[in-house]
């Protein structure tokens, strides 16, 4: 788990909304280098309860939320205010319309107008990121909570956890889950040390067994995803992030860069010196 103060990211985020600017380009994504941006590190001096800022969170209304290893704390434009009774430590938000949901060591809270409501307090590991998917999919039904966890991705739904197996391009399980998502074709995509992959239908194959190569059946299965661009590819691993920009795109990243994928399916891979 990445600890680390709050400085130039979220300083940039509570910039834009403080301004009313947008934080995407009319591309949707910028990725460059700002040589005059400016920051400002926030401490527990500003108020925050802890300088340990594991994970952060913007609701509709613009509303700047941190959570932190004791506690959650709510930025109100001059200052960092902690939210009562919140709990801790805190290792991922996700922000909905109306809502924030707060995982916290192996439990995971709704914040609704001021209402915390326990959902669940039976993850077996601490969440790494959370995403709330409104598509009906085959694995899990609409208006469920994702849960990636070091032991594997979860779903909430009617109060109950129910899990999601991942296994990658050889069939091996795959456990540490770092980020998902949801994209508007009801495809589930996780990140995991290993690289990014999806769950979506596989066309006919070949499947070798004793009684030599025989066709398998059409069905769903979990696929590398692998970013290419003309004669360029990225045989993507140690992936750490998968998100979608406001045109639906997705986003991979991973210590070697981030990779963005068009509309028309094509990728723009750019490196730290792009």
């Amino acid at each position: 788990m990445l600890k680390t103060p709050l400085v130039i990211v979220a300083l940039f985020l509570i910039a834009h909304v403080a301004e009313g600017a947008p934080l995407q380009s009319d591309k949707h994504l910028e990725i460059r280098s700002y040589p005059q941006e400016m920051s400002k590190a926030y401490t527990t001096v500003d108020g925050l309860p802890s300088d340990d800022v594991r994970a952060m969170a913007i609701t509709t209304d613009g509303t700047v939320y941190a959570g932190t290893a004791k506690g959650l704390s709510q930025w109100d434009g001059t200052a960092w205010q902690t939210v009562p009774n919140s709990p801790e430590p805190i290792h991922a938000l996700l922000a909905t319309d109306g809502d924030l949901y707060i995982a916290a060591s192996t439990r995971v809270y709704r914040l609704t107008g001021g209402s915390l409501d326990l959902l669940t307090d039976a993850l077996p590991a601490s969440a790494n990121s959370l995403h709330f998917d409104t598509v009906n999919t085959a694995h899990q039904p609409a208006q469920s909570l994702l849960v990636a966890t070091n032991k594997g991705l979860f779903y909430l739904s009617d109060g109950a956890m129910h899990r999601i197996n991942v296994f990658d391009e050889h069939r091996n399980p795959v456990d540490e889950i770092r980020d998902v998502t949801v994209n508007a074709s009801g495809h589930t995509i996780v990140s995991t040390p290993f690289g990014a992959y999806i769950l979506k239908e596989r066309g006919l194959f070949y499947k070798g067994g004793a009684q030599g190569l025989a066709k398998a059946r059409k069905g769903i299965a979990w696929q590398r995803v692998l970013p290419t661009h003309e004669t360029e590819s990225w045989g993507m691993v140690d992936a750490r992030s998968v998100l979608l920009d406001n045109a639906g795109h997705l986003l991979l990243t991973a210590p070697q860069g981030v990779a963005q994928q068009g509309a028309d399916g094509d990728w723009r891979l750019s490196a730290g010196h792009d």
